[in-house]
């Protein structure tokens, strides 16, 4: 990890530098509460000396570092979702999940009285991974699962792949309880709400449905035109996100233009109000095709990465641009938004083996937030003195985001 990576006569990979670098190609992340990522990957069946991983990265520092891995896999690991635990990650391995425990234990050797700063805390953390449970989830004729979620409460896991159906088990005792059917294609994406009672599907169709986990039933399905007119291009959902805006439950669908016209029309962010079922914004992407979604833990980003390696991120409730950067010299895999320790920052990963970390710039509103949380947590006394405090500290807080935002857009591409 640690290297600087340049593209072949491309000067926007020049001051990309690698976090961390495997010898497998990467397939999927996901970020622990500890601030750790979960990486996995691999060569797959054929016995090319490729390793099947799942592998723990401590990304405190600039040079990312490997904690532990286990490879003892009969094919690559395509997919993960983190237990809302933090304890217990499933992998999609062929056509099965597979779980694994993360045992984690303090490391005394290094914890030392208070660790105060991110990469002392990080490397306060030992971890072992131990398998804890495998169960079949697709049953196509050559099975394939391609992605599995976690309810936000854990107590719930969704499966889909290519035998077109999603399922929900009951974790963790893996016990099926609804089989839907959603497509007689591959199913791409599943997004359960925040209160883990419904579930979107989507499947590179003109339509993405909402089910009921209750009893499995379908709620709704949704559509979305670019325009009113009769000619205008049906779009398909790709990926699919649930967030919670304030109170407000949102839903953010990447949609993606035909596979016969991509590449001359733009993909787009589509922002669903997910109690209305109304959309509130929709945004113009560009012409790469959109291969990975994600939205900070916090909701006030969105993230997608594309097949000619860039990244993207968005304010979510407004769905302006923040940054676009190219990132990876092939198509980018999975994206994550890592542990906040400071400055945002996003996290992607690609077959070209490398795992990116790239800084998210502050919008102006954050000020705005920081000082409120700040000044209101000052003593409400209307002295003279706490008023010239709160100034002052609103004059600091200014200055030092401006700059960092300066620093940050300075290596951005808008």
């Amino acid at each position: 990890g640690g290297a600087s990576k340049t593209g072949t006569g491309n000067r926007r990979m020049e001051k990309v530098k690698t976090l961390y670098a495997t010898e497998y190609p990467i397939y999927g992340l996901t970020v622990l509460p500890t601030g750790h990522v979960v990486l996995c990957g691999g060569g797959g069946a054929s016995k090319t000396g490729v390793p099947n991983s799942i592998e723990i990265v401590d990304v405190a520092t600039e040079d990312g570092s490997s904690v532990c891995s286990f490879t003892d896999l009969n094919g690559a690991v395509m997919n993960i979702a983190m237990q809302p635990s933090g304890q217990v990650v499933a992998v999609g391995v062929d056509g099965a999940t597979r779980l694994f425990s993360l045992c984690s234990e303090p490391n005394n050797a290094v914890r030392r009285g208070r660790a105060a700063s991110a990469s002392s805390f990080a490397r306060s953390v030992q971890f072992q991974i131990t398998p804890a449970g495998i169960q079949s989830t697709d049953f196509a004729k050559e099975g394939f699962q391609n992605v599995v979620r976690f309810s936000h409460d854990g107590s719930r896991l969704a499966t889909g792949g290519a035998d077109g159906k999603a399922r929900i088990w009951q974790y963790p005792s893996l016990r099926l309880q609804h089989t839907l059917q959603v497509t007689k294609a591959d199913v791409d994406d599943l997004a359960f709400d925040p209160a883990g009672t419904r579930l979107v599907t989507v499947a590179s169709q003109p339509e993405a449905a909402v089910w009921r986990c209750v009893d499995g039933k379908r709620d709704r399905t949704l559509t979305w035109f670019l325009t009113e007119s009769l000619d205008a291009p049906q779009y398909l959902f790709k990926y699919c996100r649930y967030f919670l805006d304030g109170e407000h439950p949102r839903l953010v669908t990447a949609m993606v233009p035909p596979r016969t016209s991509m590449g001359r029309k733009p993909c787009y962010l589509v922002l669903w109000d997910a109690e209305s079922w109304t959309v509130l914004r929709q945004v113009s992407v560009g012409n790469n095709a959109i291969t990975a979604l994600a939205v900070s833990e916090d909701g006030a980003f969105i993230g997608i990465g594309d097949n000619e390696g860039y990244v993207a991120v968005y304010q979510a409730d407004s769905l302006k641009p923040v940054l676009r950067r190219r990132t990876h010299e092939l198509f980018v895999t999975g994206i994550a938004f890592g542990v906040p320790r400071g400055s945002p920052n996003l996290l992607s990963v690609s077959v070209d083996r490398y795992c990116v970390r790239t800084p998210v710039p502050t919008p102006a509103k954050s000020m705005a937030n920081l000082f409120s949380k700040v000044a209101g947590r000052l003593p409400a006394t209307g002295s003279r003195s706490a008023l010239l405090i709160a100034i002052a500290f609103a004059v600091l807080v200014t200055v030092f985001l401006l700059l960092s935002y300066q620093d940050s857009i300075r290596h951005t591409e808008i």
